[in-house]
C-alpha cells in the first residue's frame, strides 16, 4: 500500500475512534452533551474525511470496508 493510502487509512481509523469517544461523552448526559457536541463540531471535517475515505475504498480494501461499519456504529447516538 502506498504511503499516502496508509496515512489516509490511519487518519480514517483515528477519526472513527474519535467519533466513538464523542458518542460516549454524549451518553454521559448533563454538561457532557454540550462538550460532546462542541467536539463533534470541532472534528466534523476530519470525521467526514475519514468516513469518505472508508466509503471510497471499501471495495478494494478490507480495512476500509470494516471502517464503514465502525463509522456507522461509532456515532450512533450523537449523530441522531
Amino acid at each position: 500500500m502506498p504511503a499516502l493510502q496508509k496515512a489516509r487509512l490511519r487518519h480514517a481509523v483515528h477519526y472513527a475512534s474519535t467519533l466513538l469517544d464523542i458518542d460516549r461523552l454524549y451518553l454521559d448526559g448533563g454538561d457532557a452533551v454540550q462538550r460532546a457536541l462542541a467536539n463533534l463540531d470541532l472534528e466534523w471535517n476530519n470525521i467526514i474525511a475519514g468516513h469518505d475515505y472508508a466509503v471510497e475504498n471499501r471495495a478494494a480494501n478490507k480495512f476500509a470496508n470494516e471502517l464503514c461499519n465502525e463509522y456507522a456504529n461509532a456515532g450512533l447516538h450523537v449523530l441522531d
